[in-house]
């Protein structure tokens, strides 16, 4: 899935031990079949044997199909 290819790239870019920690839901719009998300979200890792610490905002683009909600596009944005 995207978290292990996420994990390659940072483990390349010298960065190891990514933690995501999701908040309270921020926002969430439901139009019909579509839906719109946002979580706060805290991701912690060691960049070159450093902690590093990043806040920001996963949001996501979800469609009910076949009586179930599925992802259908996502971004992470700090702030």
């Amino acid at each position: 899935g995207w978290f292990a290819d996420f994990e390659k790239d940072a483990m390349a870019n010298g960065s190891s031990d990514t933690h995501i920690l999701l908040g309270k839901p921020e926002h969430l719009s439901v139009d019909g079949a579509n839906a719109y998300l946002v979580i706060p979200s805290t991701l912690t890792s060691k960049h070159r044997g450093k902690p590093a610490r990043e806040n920001g905002r996963f949001l996501f683009a979800q469609a009910k199909a076949a009586g179930a909600w599925h992802i259908a596009n996502m971004a992470w944005a700090t702030h």
